[in-house]
């Protein structure tokens, strides 16, 4: 969740700087860039859509396991060292 809305807006600042979307009201960070070229350019909305997919997203991999039966047993319980 917060990963996703930490690097969300960054990837989709890649749409604004190259033309893809632009937003009503937009704001820009420049960090590492130059003011004509901003590192990062969304909207208030973004960084919560991306936290919501993340948050989504991971638990859907957990509910998904549970229904389809793929977590508990499948993981290995500890390592086995050889005989020798």
């Amino acid at each position: 969740t917060t990963a996703g809305a930490i690097l969300g807006p960054f990837l989709d600042s890649y749409h604004s700087a190259f033309g893809v979307l632009q937003y009503d009201q937009p704001f820009s960070a420049q960090l590492w860039s130059t003011s004509s070229i901003p590192a990062l350019t969304t909207t208030w909305w973004v960084p919560l859509l991306f936290g919501l997919a993340g948050f989504i997203i991971g638990w859907m991999y957990i509910l998904l396991d549970v229904v389809f039966g793929e977590g508990g047993d499948s993981t290995p319980r500890g390592v086995t060292l050889p005989i020798i």
